[in-house]
């Protein structure tokens, strides 16, 4: 299997796992999706980086992490689906990342903490188009 095709099927999963649950970003309105989408896109950026990355390895974990803590998927279906070593570092994503080194590539933690800023910003841009376009 190819990255794109990795991510495409991994993020389906998780997606529909979210969906069902009506999960948003906390604080806003926005699909939890784009959480994910962004943890696998400091991934990419990240691994780009680093000699002998697993990117497909990492970018799974990433839009996993949260599958098995926010949603009713067990980990028997999510290892079954994903296989028990992508299950187990996607239960504890801080372990996870703690495996993954990244070389010239600093602030990952504080770049994934400003997300919820972002989230607010689009939000209020969002509901300010919404008011006009009314």
């Amino acid at each position: 299997m190819n990255i794109q095709d990795t991510y495409q099927t991994t993020i389906l999963f998780a997606a529909t796992k979210h969906q069902q649950n009506n999960q948003t970003i906390p604080g806003t309105n926005l699909p939890y999706l784009l959480h994910l989408s962004n943890v696998a896109m400091e991934i990419l950026v990240g691994g780009q980086h680093t000699p002998d990355f697993d990117i497909e390895f990492a970018v799974q974990v990433a839009l996993l992490h949260d599958v098995l803590e926010d949603t009713y998927t067990t980990f028997d279906e999510f290892s079954n689906t994903f296989g028990q070593h992508i299950a187990e570092y996607a239960q504890d994503l801080p372990v996870a990342i703690q495996h993954i080194h990244f070389e010239n590539h600093t602030g990952l933690r504080d770049r994934m903490d400003t997300q919820i800023c972002i989230y607010t910003d689009l939000k209020g841009k969002y509901y300010s188009f919404l008011s006009k376009a009314m």
